[in-house]
């Protein structure tokens, strides 16, 4: 709103703001525009000198000629055919003296539909034509006398690799650039949440971000993608392939009770509702399942309520919770994030019980644009939470521009072969204004195979945005650029552009294997003793820092990392199959930090022994800090200035059993763990991995 203002006192006349094609984000994009400008409306003792409408309410009454002479004018148009008619027909042909205003355009998500061309033919005959929707954008900024046109989103991918100037079809036509002349980057919000918490933050084991990711298996999200139906009965939620569905459902109901009981405590009368997400699939016929299987589990844990006798599936996933919701609000404590207690485990259950017998549970299907608009808040333009707990089932319609409130539960799966950067990142609903308090209780549930592209997309986001603001800073043009990706993640749709496949490398970077199984000790152990020699016979092993660093020789290095490869496990009965690249990734990194550092043939190097950081966290999450937490992860970085640090940690590689009987470490053999961090003077830079 802010924007509009400024622009209408500086002569601008309309604004048209252009919205992703749903009629819940049209319909709540008006209800905010409305708020937002109510002190210009009727009924504030002057006359309205700000006016909102939908262009599809306007289409055949018009405007008043005399009216818009004489206030600011806002039009809502959704990007769809119906509407962009609608809209060229009123300023081209029912209102033709609204071509002669001063227009500010502006596209709010504006790498959603507004870029999308179609290619068709061989290379030497290719046909390049814009489909329907870029087409009609165009066309109404070409009616006008006077227009300047802002493009607003939070993934700019695509339209920062738009060509240069005016793109020419092969039908003869011409469009206008939609690549833009100047970037700026919108503040963050002193509340909002983002990967810095989900992505950095979480990776200290003292943190409360640390809980924040809860791990699915495959097989656990693959119940969500298929109907099967003996999962409906009580038998069937013993099934092992329930579990982290069921654990969510727990941790939600747990979460929202905590919370409940918290605010209970600042304000009597405080009545806090929470909301949950499921988003796992586009299909709707799936949707009908994922929403069924959650009832009779929600309906399960009900009936056991009443009957106060939990069964083992309930009486497992009930403890997990409980412990690790009372950790997480304990290390945001200890941070000094917070400074609510943790309810006793009877007031919790008891407030969970209150919920089913009051029915304050609601689990909703939401997948179609007629069921988002009924569930809109009128004042708000969000979702409405109408029960203490609301669990939202669907798909695309939970993507972009809508806004939940009080969010303790993101169950994503969407899992294609390959990531889409500036889909996957619009479908974070995660991300956002959240308060601390509902941040210590918040999990995100996901295969650790969708969390690594999430991790990745979100350093490559981050690490643009800090390009550009650097770039403003020098003063200086941002220059080429350059979108990282990869085998399994790409910035857009083909349909908005192409680019190469390559990886991202940036400042600070730490580059490591996980998911990996150490191998048998009578299979490994002469590997090992090789790994220990070379290490310590290095030329400067005795030469080291008050901290422990010492200068290595490149090629040692790479001997001893490729001798680690050996000693690693992949296999589908580990579930680690994705992760068979990790140490690929690390040399090529490392080549990659010596070609640009001072002296490109050595590095620092420290040597950890007799470690005993298990292959997972408790949770079932692929452990990612075996260097031991953010202490160590910091004197890493600090001696990462001019060259990168490689972290040789030897574990000992003990077996871990817990009460479930799932081994949370290895195979009883001592093995090296390496970490590569790259230095802090490094420029980013990009990679392609091939079979070499």
């Amino acid at each position: 709103m802010n924007i509009h203002l400024r622009k209408f006192s500086k002569g601008i006349d309309i604004a048209v703001i252009f919205t992703k094609n749903n009629t819940a984000l049209t319909k709540q994009t008006k209800m905010r525009a409305e708020r937002d400008y109510a002190a210009f409306a009727a009924g504030k003792g002057h006359r309205v000198t700000v006016y909102v409408h939908d262009i599809m309410e306007i289409r055949y009454v018009g405007l008043n000629q005399a009216t818009v002479d004489n206030s600011k004018t806002v039009i809502i148009c959704k990007k769809q055919k119906d509407n962009l008619i609608a809209l060229i027909q009123l300023f081209n042909n029912k209102n033709k003296f609204l071509k002669y205003k001063k227009v500010l355009i502006v596209d709010d998500e504006a790498d959603f539909a507004s870029r999308n061309y179609r290619k068709s033919g061989s290379r030497g005959n290719l046909n390049l034509e814009a489909l329907k929707t870029t087409e009609q954008i165009d066309d109404f900024r070409c009616i006008l006398d006077y227009s300047r046109y802002l493009q607003v989103t939070a993934t700019p991918f695509s339209l920062l690799l738009q060509p240069e100037g005016q793109l020419n079809l092969t039908n003869g036509t011409t469009l206008e650039p939609f690549k833009p002349r100047f970037i700026s980057i919108v503040p963050t919000h002193d509340k909002y949440i983002g990967a810095k918490q989900y992505f950095e933050e979480s990776k200290d084991l003292d943190s409360m971000y640390s809980y924040l990711y809860n791990g699915v298996s495959p097989k656990g999200m693959q119940v969500l993608y298929k109907s099967y139906r003996p999962y409906l009965t009580e038998k069937g939620h013993e099934s092992p392939n329930l579990f982290a569905l069921e654990c969510a459902i727990c941790n939600y109901l747990m979460s929202t009770a905590v919370r409940r009981i918290q605010e209970r405590k600042k304000d009597a009368r405080a009545d806090y509702h929470t909301s949950a997400v499921f988003h796992i699939e586009i299909s709707k016929d799936k949707h009908d399942w994922q929403c069924e299987l959650i009832d009779s589990i929600v309906d399960d844990m009900k009936t056991q309520f009443k009957k106060k006798n939990f069964s083992a599936w309930l009486t497992n996933c009930m403890a997990i919770a409980d412990k690790y919701l009372k950790d997480s609000i304990e290390a945001g404590e200890k941070e000094g994030l917070i400074t609510v207690d943790y309810p006793s485990t009877d007031s919790i259950y008891k407030e969970i019980e209150q919920m089913f017998d009051k029915n304050n549970i609601n689990i909703t299907k939401v997948n179609s644009d007629n069921v988002i608009i009924h569930l809109l808040d009128q004042n708000t333009g969000e979702l409405r939470l109408d029960a203490a707990a609301n669990i939202f089932v669907g798909g695309n319609v939970l993507d972009r521009g809508i806004t939940i409130q009080h969010m303790l539960c993101f169950f994503y799966g969407r899992n294609p072969t390959t990531f889409q950067q500036d889909t996957v990142l619009q479908h974070a609903r995660m991300f956002g204004a959240r308060s601390l308090e509902d941040m210590a209780v918040t999990r995100f549930h996901t295969t650790a195979r969708i969390y690594r592209a999430f991790e990745m997309m979100c350093e490559m986001d981050d690490d643009l945005r800090k390009r550009i603001i650097e770039s403003k800073k020098k003063g200086t043009d941002i220059g080429p650029i350059f979108v990282g990706y990869n085998t399994q993640i790409k910035p857009c749709a083909p349909s908005k552009t192409a680019v190469s496949d390559i990886n991202h490398i940036k400042a600070h970077q730490r580059v490591l294997p996980i998911g990996f199984m150490s191998g048998y000790k009578t299979h490994i152990k002469a590997t090992i003793d090789e790994i220990d020699r070379l290490i310590t016979t290095s030329p400067h092993y005795k030469d080291q820092d008050k901290e422990g660093f010492f200068e290595i020789n490149k090629d040692t290095v790479v001997t001893i990392i490729k001798l680690i490869k050996k000693t690693y496990l992949y296999d589908a009965y580990y579930q680690n199959e994705d992760f068979k690249n990790d140490i690929t990734h690390l040399l090529c990194t490392l080549e990659y930090s010596l070609s640009v550092a001072k002296d490109k043939d050595k590095l620092f190097c420290w040597h950890i022994t007799n470690r005993n950081m298990n292959r997972l966290r408790d949770n079932g999450v692929f452990n990612d800090s075996p260097e031991g937490g953010k202490v160590y992860i910091d004197k890493v970085r600090n001696k990462a200035t001019d060259s990168p640090v490689i972290t040789l940690i030897k574990q000992n590689g003990k077996r871990n059993v817990d009460f479930r009987g799932i081994n949370l470490g290895w195979n009883d053999a001592e093995f090296y763990w390496p970490v590569l961090m790259t230095q802090k003077n490094i420029k980013s830079a990009v990679y392609t991995i091939d079979n070499k």
